[in-house]
């Protein structure tokens, strides 16, 4: 591959490892600096995970009659969108992907415990932004029940994070 300093020769496949290699080293700087912000962030919280106010995927007010009932993953998505910077100043599902931080929506997915999975899940036609706020909101979640502040009701939560991620928070929190 011409430089203009010079004839390179890099294959393709080369590239390819030379990207992820790069991908790993960002991964293993930023990914500590993300958990400590997401840890910040999920402390502010603890007081409304304990009082039960985002204790789980529904509540009392969903009692099926169609209306626009803020659910409590609803609310805890927003405000994980807002806190990270994904989608500031709305509601997350109601803004269009041009309104939405990529970059930081890229960041994240890589940087999450969750990412992977939320990547890896059948979510076909989400954007890049949803999928990063999933994968906060996991994270929050996982760092609550963890913590104790938030304990699954099986009986009633249709969703908890996938036991690996929680796995790996309880290993961020005893590091």
């Amino acid at each position: 591959m011409a430089t203009g300093k010079g004839t390179r020769t890099e294959t393709w496949s080369d590239t390819r490892a030379s990207w992820r290699a790069a991908h790993e080293a960002l991964i293993e700087r930023f990914r500590p600096l993300y958990i400590a912000e997401l840890e910040r962030f999920a402390e502010t919280l603890r007081p409304r995970f304990e009082a039960g106010e985002l204790r789980g995927y529904i509540d009392e007010l969903d009692d099926g009659a169609g209306r626009d009932v803020r659910l409590p993953m609803d609310r805890l998505e927003d405000l994980c969108a807002e806190y990270f910077g994904i989608a500031v100043g709305r509601r997350w599902r109601d803004f269009d992907d041009e309104d939405a931080d990529r970059l930081t929506a890229q960041l994240i997915l890589a940087a999450s415990p969750a990412g992977a999975a939320v990547l890896n899940s059948n979510n076909r036609g989400v954007t890049l932004p949803a999928l990063a706020t999933w994968a906060v909101t996991r994270d929050v979640f996982s760092v609550a029940i963890v913590r104790g502040w938030r304990v699954p009701d099986e009986a009633r939560d249709e969703w908890t994070p996938e036991p690996h991620i929680i796995a790996t928070w309880a290993n961020e929190v005893r590091s």
